[in-house]
């Protein structure tokens, strides 16, 4: 009996945001220590929806965050694709 190959189906790869529209932005809100308060920023420059994080969070199209602190008087959120201020 001979056995039919099988059939190898590709796998589609997207970066994220890619099939829902632009990457979502957002900006520190407030902050402290290891936790940051981050507001998306709409398409009109406003606030939109708020996300609590804390570092090892993941913020979709930024990746997981490494750090949370001060540069002067500004609070960073270092993450592996960039930085969000």
């Amino acid at each position: 009996m001979i056995a039919a190959p099988l059939a190898v189906m590709p796998v589609a790869t997207a970066l994220p945001g890619s099939d829902k529209g632009p990457p979502k932005r957002y900006r520190v809100q407030a902050a402290s220590p290891g936790l940051a308060l981050l507001a998306e920023i709409d398409r009109g420059g406003g606030d939109g929806a708020q996300l609590e994080v804390l570092v090892g969070d993941t913020v979709p199209g930024y990746g997981k965050i490494t750090s949370i602190g001060q540069r002067g008087t500004a609070w960073v959120v270092t993450t592996e694709h960039g930085n969000i201020q």
